[in-house]
């Protein structure tokens, strides 16, 4: 069972008349979105992208392909925490190199074993300031 649920609507950057409704549904195990008239081969109205935090690695399995039964794509993000930036890549960060770091230490302190914005800010407050114009 979902603890947040959260409906939303997603405008064509290329043809704003269009839109797609979709679910993101996060427990306490992962986080699933789900699209309309999108699914998988083992539920027509599943949710094709799924993200969990496994063996204290965040990780994105991708249902690509209705007609296949198991994930298309199992991608880790593993290289993309902060910590693994390169010297080239925070000078690139410029100002905002500071403010990243205590951000990672403030995330590590949080919740040791998740550094990622949403075990950062609460999967709400993320979703009202960072990703939901009309939350």
């Amino acid at each position: 069972m979902a603890e947040i649920k959260f409906d939303f609507e997603l405008k064509d950057d290329a043809n704003p008349k269009d839109t797609i409704k979709g679910t993101l549904e996060v427990d306490k195990l992962g986080i699933s979105l789900s699209f309309a008239e999108h699914g998988m081969f083992t539920e027509p109205e599943g949710a094709p992208i799924y993200i969990e935090f496994y063996n204290n690695e965040i990780r994105v399995h991708i249902w690509g392909d209705i007609n296949e039964e198991d994930a298309t794509e199992h991608i880790s993000l593993e290289d993309a925490r902060n910590t693994a930036a390169t010297p080239e890549t925070m000078a690139f960060w410029g100002e905002d190199t500071k403010s990243a770091r205590d951000m990672v230490a403030a995330a590590a302190s949080h919740h040791p074993e998740c550094q990622c914005a949403i075990c950062y800010y609460g999967a709400d407050e993320w979703l009202r300031n960072f990703h939901a114009s009309e939350y």
